[in-house]
C-alpha cells in the first residue's frame, strides 16, 4: 500500500478524565460546522433525536459506568450540553441521516413509560433537514457494526466503551460504505413508523 493510501492512525480520547460536558461540546462544534452528517445507532435513538428524559437515562447509565466517582454534577452538566447541542444542531441545519436498527427501538432506556415517550417522539415530524431509517430485524446479515457518525466526508467518530475513536483518511470511504449499506437496507417513512408502533404496542 503507498504512502498517499495509508490510513493515518485514529485518535483514540478516553471518557475517563474528560468530563461528559466538554466531550459533548466538541461534538457540537462538529456537527454546526458540517453541511452533511449520516448516523448509524445499533442500540439506541441517537442523541441529538432524545427526548430529555431519555437522555437523563442514558447520560446517568453512561457516566455511572465509565466513573464510579461521578457526583450529580457531571450528570447535570452533561444533561445541559445535550440540549444545548440539540438546539444549536436546529438551528444550524446541516443535512443530517439517521439509521438505526430496529433494536434500537426495543432498548428498555429507564422505564418503559420513558421508552414509550421517546418512541411517540420519534412519530413526529422531523426538522426539515433530517431523515430517519430503521433497519428491519428481519434483514439479512452483512457485517458487524457499531454506532458511528461520518461529518462531511472528512471525518468518522465511534464511540466505544472505554473512549470515542476518531478516523480520517482512507478510513472513512469504509464507514460510508457501511452507512450506505445501511441505508439500503432501512425502511423510512410509513414503513419505519409501522416498526416504532411496534415497539410502542409492546410496551403496553
Amino acid at each position: 500500500m503507498s504512502a498517499s493510501t495509508t490510513a493515518p492512525d485514529p485518535v483514540f480520547t478516553p471518557w475517563r478524565g474528560n468530563p461528559s460536558d466538554q466531550l459533548q461540546r466538541i461534538r457540537r462544534d462538529l456537527e454546526v460546522e458540517s453541511s452533511v452528517i449520516r448516523w448509524f445507532e445499533p442500540d439506541l435513538v441517537p442523541g441529538l433525536l432524545q427526548t430529555r428524559d431519555y437522555l437523563r437515562e442514558v447520560l446517568e447509565a453512561v457516566i455511572g459506568f465509565v466513573d464510579d466517582a461521578a457526583d450529580d454534577d457531571a450528570v447535570t452538566d452533561a444533561i445541559a450540553a445535550r440540549l444545548e447541542r440539540q438546539e444549536r444542531w436546529r438551528e444550524a441545519a446541516p443535512s443530517t441521516a439517521f439509521v438505526i436498527a430496529e433494536s434500537a427501538l426495543t432498548t428498555i432506556v429507564g422505564t418503559p413509560a420513558i421508552t414509550r415517550g421517546q418512541l411517540e417522539a420519534l412519530l413526529l415530524p422531523l426538522p426539515e433537514h433530517a431523515t430517519l431509517a430503521v433497519v428491519p430485524r428481519s434483514t439479512q446479515f452483512r457485517f458487524t457494526a457499531t454506532g458511528f457518525t461520518i461529518f462531511d466526508d472528512r471525518e468518522v467518530r465511534v464511540e466505544t466503551i472505554t473512549g470515542g475513536m476518531r478516523f480520517v483518511g482512507p478510513d472513512v470511504a469504509g464507514y460510508q460504505k457501511a452507512f450506505n449499506a445501511l441505508s439500503g437496507d432501512a425502511v423510512t417513512g410509513p414503513d419505519a413508523h409501522a416498526l416504532i408502533r411496534e415497539a410502542i404496542a409492546v410496551l403496553g
